[in-house]
């Protein structure tokens, strides 16, 4: 008959009268995994099974039972309760954007001056001013908004002088504009795999910076993580890579 589906001692003791030799060791075996998988073991042994559904006849003398009646020396206890942690946050969900940027937004809009060549001056533009703020926050003497970072990546291998065919050294693991901005500049991408952080492998960088000869590297770092920055521009350095 279907056994209940979280079995206990007493759901099975009426069978003891059908269950014989291989049927018994049988049905003790899979009480076991079943009872262990549902969580309702408690702390008896299997020898106690055995003892509440009475001792078959033959199964003392079963060879086909040997196996499992190694059983009966295992002690099975209660496992733990499985607990889930769960994200109820949607992590694309963008942080607020601060009272001050809304003001200055709207600024923009109020003046009608969207774009960089609407401004008479740096001083009157927008995009100018945040240039200069970037700029003097990260130490740098110059400072040049673009639409993207697609573009950013594509202005800065030309900036370096990247050449037509040139290769350039690149996360296999990353977003697709990374080396969408290789082939628009007119280099060839050398894809380098990734560790188990899913950051660039300085190992494998330095084997392919010497199997394909690239002259340059962009790095991406992912998922909030940043790459060994100090091993590659070491792994770099020592191959006159860019």
């Amino acid at each position: 008959p279907p056994l209940d589906p979280f079995p206990t001692l007493a759901t099975l003791k009426p069978l003891r009268a059908t269950m014989q030799g291989r049927t018994m060791c049988r049905a003790i075996s899979a009480f076991a995994v079943i009872a262990f998988m549902t969580g309702s073991v408690h702390s008896y042994t299997a020898g106690g099974v055995f003892s509440t559904l009475g001792k078959a006849p033959s199964l003392a003398s079963s060879s086909s039972c040997r196996a499992s009646s190694a059983l009966a020396s295992l002690r099975m206890v209660a496992a733990e309760p499985r607990t889930m942690t769960t994200l109820n946050k949607n992590i694309k969900t963008p942080d607020p954007i601060p009272e001050e940027g809304i003001k200055l937004a709207t600024e923009v809009m109020q003046s009608g001056k969207l774009y960089r060549y609407s401004s008479a001056d740096a001083t009157s533009c927008m995009v100018s001013r945040c240039e200069a703020a970037l700029a003097a926050y990260m130490d740098y003497k110059y400072c040049v908004a673009l639409n993207s970072c697609g573009s950013a990546i594509f202005m800065a291998l030309k900036c370096v002088g990247a050449q037509h065919n040139d290769k350039v050294l690149s996360n296999a693991f990353t977003f697709t504009a990374v080396p969408s901005a290789i082939v628009h500049a007119g280099c060839e991408p050398v894809y380098v795999e990734c560790n188990d952080q899913y950051l660039m492998d300085p190992e494998h960088l330095a084997e392919m910076a010497d199997k394909t000869g690239a002259k340059y590297c962009v790095v991406s770092h992912m998922r909030g993580k940043v790459a060994d920055m100090d091993r590659i521009k070491e792994i770099c350095d020592a191959r006159g890579i860019t």
